[in-house]
């Protein structure tokens, strides 16, 4: 039970620190502006892209091998897992700062045509060995169960990210000002304010290193493994434990590389025409500074307001309490229900309000963007969702094969889109929506056959959206008469509370909420205090 909890709030913590990498993108757009971060983000996809996927795999595969010799009591069998993983992620991740820096000139003036962008690749070249180094390091704690040590490296990582890449980024915009106005280029403020951002990875990946060996030193002297009896009879030698570490390895590196992957190839094909037209720039900086930041922050928060039911739903199927699963697979799904199309509705109806509260001023596209954004809430909800179950179910396979699928039908259609009916970002954002719709309804079949699971249709989805639907265009209507009045900030407040009530009424006049589920659920009790005071419990 109690590493059950571990590995939930290890997942939870997971999930903050994707909030808290992406408002670190919306304050990054104040900072360098939307082309400076339409430039910082080639070089922080690829460092993910490079280091994040081969840092998860290593850290899964060297913690899966660690643990299993650990159970058998091959304590040495064990250290060398750690010593031999350590020097394979060293290895991948040398070769791939070399593959980059060899290919850094077709990458950025060929492939992606954003040719000022390419100070900020010097920065992450020695950044990703590093990472992928702490990935080993970090896979020998876990499978230790010393999940303490991951959960702290992870929030360093995060907030040295973060501090670190404002306050060099907002260095290097100053000084790239003055460049700009000695050269009479406007772009070179971006540009180096995007290689000061890039400088936070940098920063971060040492720092984690440094955490991460530190911690290994001190747990190497503290530990009594060295003084216990070894039960293994043979050592498995260093060709077999790389080639077993690289075997292990494959299916969770390919699964996150295809996540990542598609943000790379999204680039890549909004880019293609190698267009002179820096509006393209400010345009796709706009999207990933903040539309997809906005709705990323409000889908991996629903999302941890979400994990104890699959967290219990996951126990309780180990268990073969197939009763009890299915139950809590119903409360999940129905709770996501409710909250993604209520707040899927309120971002498409209030996105002028919410940006103009964060910039003061985006504009009518951008706007557009965050409301075309805010249709992927919804999927990209039960994507991480349903992904992180059969995660946890050991169905990696499974998992990859969905998202591969939805990988293909995505890069297909966005080239279509983009390239064929010159769509640009909305093209891009279309492809998303349908990448996620995807691999959420798959997902959802495969778990509903493994948990015996029947959908309640209409009072899980229909309600929700007759709910959302008719609390938006009252949102609509308030807004354009208080908006003018107060502003558009304090009207964002008022029409989101008065619409957040009149939800939650909606939903209990067409009974779509259960009492036996308000009281199990967190602002339950103030929900039934409302049904029973208009009298619909």
């Amino acid at each position: 039970m109690a590493k059950t909890k571990r590995k939930s709030s290890s997942f939870i913590l997971l999930l903050l620190a994707f909030v808290f990498v992406l408002i670190f993108r919306l304050v990054l757009v104040r900072i360098i502006g939307s082309k400076g971060v339409c430039y910082f983000s080639l070089a922080n996809e690829l460092f993910f892209l490079l280091a994040g996927a081969s840092s998860f795999a290593i850290e899964e595969a060297c913690a899966s091998m660690v643990e299993n010799r650990m159970m058998r009591q091959q304590y040495t069998n064990a250290r060398n897992v750690s010593r031999y993983a350590m020097v394979y992620s060293f290895a991948v991740g040398i070769i791939m700062s070399l593959i980059l820096l060899l290919l850094m000139n077709v990458l950025v003036n060929r492939f992606f045509h954003l040719h000022l962008s390419y100070m900020s690749y010097y920065l992450i070249l020695p950044a990703i060995p590093m990472y992928v180094f702490s990935g080993a390091v970090k896979g020998y704690f876990k499978g230790m169960n010393q999940t303490s040590v991951l959960s702290f490296s992870l929030i360093l990582f995060v907030i040295t990210y973060a501090i670190s890449g404002s306050l060099i980024g907002y260095v290097c915009s100053v000084y790239g000002q003055r460049v700009s106005e000695l050269l009479r280029n406007e772009e070179f403020a971006y540009s180096y304010g995007a290689m000061g951002a890039s400088a936070g990875i940098l920063c971060a990946s040492f720092v984690c290193l440094i955490h991460v060996l530190v911690m290994q030193y001190l747990f190497k002297h503290r530990s009594s493994l060295g003084n216990s009896r070894d039960y293994s009879k043979v050592v498995d030698s260093p060709l077999q434990l790389v080639i077993n570490l690289a075997a292990t390895a494959l299916l969770p590196f390919a699964l996150f590389l295809i996540f990542v992957l598609v943000q790379v190839l999204n680039i890549a094909l909004i880019f293609k025409n190698g267009s002179e037209d820096t509006s393209l720039d400010f345009a796709f900086g706009e999207y990933y500074g903040k539309a997809y930041s906005i709705t990323g922050i409000i889908v991996f928060t629903i999302c941890v307001f979400a994990y104890p039911y699959i967290r219990k739903a996951i126990g309780a199927i180990k268990k073969e309490e197939y009763r009890n699963a299915r139950e809590k697979l119903k409360f999940m799904i129905h709770r996501c229900s409710a909250l993604a199309f209520f707040v899927s509705a309120m971002v498409a109806v209030l996105a002028d309000n919410i940006l103009d509260t964060l910039y003061v001023s985006s504009g009518e596209q951008t706007a557009l963007y965050l409301q075309l954004q805010s249709l992927c809430i919804i999927f990209a909800i039960y994507t991480v969702i349903f992904t992180e179950m059969m995660i946890s179910m050991q169905n990696y396979a499974f998992s990859l094969g969905i998202s591969a699928l939805a990988f293909v039908v995505h890069i297909i259609l966005a080239f279509l889109m983009i390239c064929t009916f010159n769509l640009s970002v909305i093209g891009l954002i279309i492809a998303d929506l349908i990448f996620y719709a995807i691999i959420a309804f798959v997902s959802f079949v495969f778990i509903s056959r493994t948990f015996q699971y029947t959908q309640e249709w209409f009072r899980t989805f229909v309600v929700s959206m007759i709910g959302a639907l008719v609390s938006a265009l009252i949102g609509m209507l308030l807004n354009k008469v208080i908006s003018p009045l107060v502003g558009k900030s304090i009207s964002f407040v008022i029409v989101f509370a008065l619409c957040s009530l009149l939800y939650v009424v909606i939903l209990l006049a067409l009974k779509g909420y259960q009492e036996e589920e308000l009281e199990v659920s967190p602002l339950g009790r103030f929900i039934l205090v409302i049904g029973r005071t208009f009298n619909l419990i």
